[in-house]
């Protein structure tokens, strides 16, 4: 396993910085298309109703972060899109 220390470092040029974050759960739900807003609520509540079919529960007062991940350039046909929320 890497830390921010030990892990190969980015050429200066990219721009890419490492930072270190605490362990953390996380959920995805995979998506074809344009990630629109409208698009991303649609898949953000099928994952929350996923999970709960799943027995997991929400905390009183927690606000969930939505991340959407887009990993296509602009010319992708829709059909062939990847996108993650």
């Amino acid at each position: 396993k890497y830390t921010a220390d030990s892990a190969p470092q980015p050429l200066p040029s990219s721009n890419i910085a490492l930072d270190q974050q605490p362990p953390t759960t996380v959920a995805a739900v995979e998506f074809p298309g344009f990630a629109t807003k409208e698009e991303v609520v649609r898949q953000r509540k099928a994952l929350l109703a996923g999970l709960m079919r799943e027995g997991w529960r929400q905390k009183e007062g927690e606000e969930l972060e939505v991340t959407v991940l887009q990993y296509n350039p602009p010319y992708t046909l829709p059909t062939v899109r990847r996108n993650e929320a």
